[in-house]
């Protein structure tokens, strides 16, 4: 019974190594490259999932560090949601000046089309 359980307890820990060995930044491991951590938990076991937790593992955790959190955002940054985003935009003088004229030529294209309709119901 002893050594069932104790049989368990070493196959979470080799479980337990091998899923943070996998979730561990590559640049952050210690001491040997990622894969090598992969491949010594693979095929060392329980003696691999030791070595990792004292010599491989990085400090603070196998996670992503708090810096690379704050730099890529979980989800899609709205413009709404970025810093200096107003609900009400001003309206800049060159926009208005820009409508103005659009508004100017779209009054001339419409009576130009009511001169031709005009023309072609005399004929």
């Amino acid at each position: 019974m002893a050594f069932g359980v104790l049989g368990l307890a070493l196959l979470v820990l080799w479980i337990g190594a091998l899923v943070d060995v996998i979730i561990a930044d590559a640049d952050r491991c210690r001491n040997l490259p990622k894969i090598v951590w992969v491949l010594l938990v693979i095929f060392l076991g329980f003696i691999g999932a030791l070595a990792w937790i004292f010599f491989g593992r990085p400090e603070g955790g196998a996670g992503r560090s708090p810096e690379s959190r704050r730099q890529s955002p979980t989800r899609p940054v709205g413009i709404e949601d970025r810093p200096g985003w107003t609900a009400a935009p001003s309206t800049s003088a060159t926009s208005r000046e820009r409508s103005e004229e659009l508004d100017r030529r779209l009054e001339e294209w419409e009576a130009e089309q009511r001169r031709r309709q005009a023309g072609d119901a005399d004929t």
